[in-house]
């Protein structure tokens, strides 16, 4: 059965829709090079002779999105660090640290927000909001000409802050030295919407060929639409966290094993003004029947900002997403574990998406001794619903919760959110 959320709003949108259609402004765009190569970026191809380091990684972006017909190409700046200029400096086309505000730049321009080359919402808001809060709406997995790259390490020197991260070395002779490997760099992977994306580890080869760049438009942009108005089932993370014990959790109610995974979805449902909040099942497992088989198997799964997670019920078991189910149902993106950690999500599936043979204790035990399967939601492959190892009992995570129905229109407008009837969105 199809929900419409509010006639009122409808009517705001084609509003809404009909002001951006008139300005006509161009998102700014983010990719990830199709090209890749050393950490000397002057020996790439696509480098303008004679620039070296950053100015080098610059050249090659521009390059690449003037090939790729991407407008203002000279605009393209490298995501990266080096030993004098942060890379929350650099998108905002000036030198120095974030520390030191752009070696006391007397104005602060911003940068953001940016879109996907192909896609007309949003990867990432402003440079705040992808650097204070890291939110990524999408994974940063898509070439200057829109087709995808998915799992790729990134060379970026730069922490989820944007700061410079150097680990006592010199960014392979500030991204000059392709030779050596023995010099540390930090890198990121585009399979994930968390702080990896620019912070997954650490490196030790400035000669491996295999590392591309990301690369964002430095200036400050129109408001982007945050995603679309697609049919499909709803899927989110809960907001609330806790050990593996779900029946010893406020919301479950009293219910104990799956149904208490369910009844935390309802609670979270209910107290979010989410239609229909009874009619919400856990992506969870008892050890024999797969959660794929409590849900609808022929549409397609959004989070509440509209974001498709994946295109069927069979992709989501298959971990076949294009982007995590990170939002909960009140609005917030990523909700954080203590020390920082990536979240997980009780689940009892494996890194294969089948049952896992452990499930503390039917989802009613805390303890270290005992494990459970659990995935990580952030992540773009099989493994965010599954992982190859167990996890202990007490360990923190969060439940996904989906919908037993099919929502046309969904945007959290009943609840005060207003973001997507901005008459500047798109």
């Amino acid at each position: 059965m199809l929900v419409r959320r509010s006639i009122l709003a409808l009517a705001i949108l084609c509003l809404a829709a009909g002001s951006s259609a008139r300005s006509g402004a161009d998102p700014l765009r983010a990719f990830v090079t199709s090209a890749s190569g050393s950490a000397d970026f002057s020996s790439w191809p696509q480098a303008t002779s004679g620039l070296h380091g950053i100015a080098a990684a610059d050249s090659i972006c521009q390059d690449l999105a003037s090939q790729a017909s991407l407008p203002n190409p000279s605009q393209f700046v490298a995501w990266l660090s080096d030993s004098t200029t942060d890379a929350w400096c650099h998108v905002q086309g000036l030198a120095g640290t974030r520390d030191s505000s752009c070696n006391g730049a007397p104005t602060l321009p911003g940068a953001g927000p940016w879109a996907r080359p192909g896609d007309s919402s949003a990867w990432s808001g402003d440079l705040a909001a992808l650097t204070d809060h890291v939110r990524l709406y999408l994974p940063l997995s898509v070439r200057e000409d829109g087709t995808p790259l998915v799992g790729f390490p990134t060379r970026t020197g730069t922490d989820a802050t944007g700061r410079a991260l150097s680990f006592g070395d010199d960014f392979c002779q500030n991204w000059t030295n392709g030779t050596d490997v023995d010099r540390v760099f930090a890198y990121g992977v585009t399979n994930t919407v968390d702080g990896g994306w620019t912070n997954w580890g650490t490196h030790s080869d400035c000669s491996n060929p295999n590392f591309h760049l990301y690369c964002v438009q430095a200036a400050a942009g129109p408001a982007l639409r945050v995603g679309s108005d697609a049919p499909g089932g709803v899927i989110f993370l809960t907001g609330f966290y806790g050990d593996a014990d779900l029946d010893g959790w406020f919301e479950a109610g009293g219910q104990t094993g799956v149904a208490a995974a369910d009844a935390i979805c309802r609670y979270e449902a209910a107290q979010s003004f989410l239609p229909r909040p009874t009619e919400y099942v856990a992506w969870i497992s008892d050890g024999v029947l797969h959660p794929a088989s409590r849900v609808p198997a022929g549409i397609a799964w959004n989070r509440p900002d509209t974001y498709t997670v994946a295109a069927s019920t069979a992709d989501l078991a298959a971990g076949s997403i294009l982007t995590g189910p990170t939002e909960d149902a009140a609005g917030g993106y990523f909700p954080s574990l203590p020390g920082d950690s990536l979240p997980i999500a009780w689940t009892g599936l494996d890194d294969s998406g089948n049952p896992a043979a452990t499930n503390c204790s039917l989802w009613s035990s805390s303890s270290s001794g005992d494990t459970g399967g659990g995935g990580l939601p952030t992540q773009i492959y099989s493994f965010w619903q599954g992982t190859s190892s167990p996890w202990p009992c007490n360990f923190p995570g969060h439940v996904v919760c989906l919908s037993t129905f099919e929502a046309l229109f969904w945007d959290n407008f009943e609840s005060g959110d207003l973001a997507r009837w901005s008459s500047a969105a798109p």
